[in-house]
């Protein structure tokens, strides 16, 4: 189970914590947004047109395409920021606006004069040295396999927001509203894929914790209450990380 770690206490005797795994993270997070968006969205009015967007709306391969990415995007957000500093993620994520103008260029035929293309790659080199310097990315001591990974998935999620932002301009037909709904819907769905897996493969010291806790994982009515209270403590122990 992503959310438990085996652990001692400072007295040596065994015990445990909790550990949040970004992918449950981003399921909590995409899962709110969707109830609360299609709250909205019933406001609005715009419930029926949810209904038909799927079998009627002609880009709706973009429209998957856009959730699937910003799937990716904000799950290797909360991943570089397990690895990294907080200042170092977010610098690299900050390369976003190069990206970007890359694509923009490619798939938008969109026209960029020499002088702004100089300096949106002075700009990323500019953010290479930031983040390069231990002081100013705080990052002193730290694991370079770590910090390499880190650097990886924030990246990523750089890439894959431009990838987002690309898709959200083809659809700026489609209210952002809708676009928002189904983006938090898909992902949501996604990351639910990645964490009932790893809820039905726990390795059995996993299962001994759970159960020590109160969750019998081989009875029966185990789907019905005690996880619920496995996704309870989950959201719980994330509620802090959620509210930034």
């Amino acid at each position: 189970m992503s959310m438990v770690k085996a652990d001692t206490t400072i007295d040596h005797t065994p015990g445990f914590t909790l550990k949040v795994d970004p992918i449950d993270l981003s399921m909590f997070r995409t899962s709110y947004l969707a109830l609360v968006t299609f709250i909205i969205i019933c406001f609005q009015g715009n419930a029926k047109q949810v209904a038909a967007l799927p079998f009627k709306f002609n880009k709706r391969g973009i429209l998957f395409l856009r959730a699937v990415f910003g799937a990716a995007s904000y799950a290797s957000m909360v991943y570089s920021m397990t690895y990294l500093p907080v200042s170092l993620s977010t610098i690299f994520i900050n390369t976003i606006p190069f990206w970007t103008a890359i694509l923009g260029v490619i798939f938008l035929r969109e026209k960029i004069p020499c002088f702004e293309v100089c300096c949106i790659f002075g700009s990323f080199a500019g953010i290479i040295v930031l983040a390069l310097s231990k002081e100013g990315a705080g990052v002193g001591g730290a694991d370079m396999r770590s910090l390499l990974i880190g650097i990886f998935f924030a990246l990523t999620c750089a890439w894959t927001y431009s990838v987002v932002i690309i898709f959200i301009r083809k659809l700026r037909d489609l209210h952002p509203t809708l676009i928002i709904f189904f983006f938090a819907l898909i992902a949501s769905m996604i990351y639910a894929g990645f964490v009932f897996y790893d809820f039905f493969t726990m390795s059995d010291s996993e299962k001994a914790i759970l159960e020590e806790n109160g969750c019998n994982v081989n009875h029966p009515r185990f789907f019905c209450y005690d996880l619920w209270q496995y996704l309870m403590i989950l959201g719980l122990s994330t509620s802090n990380v959620a509210s930034q």
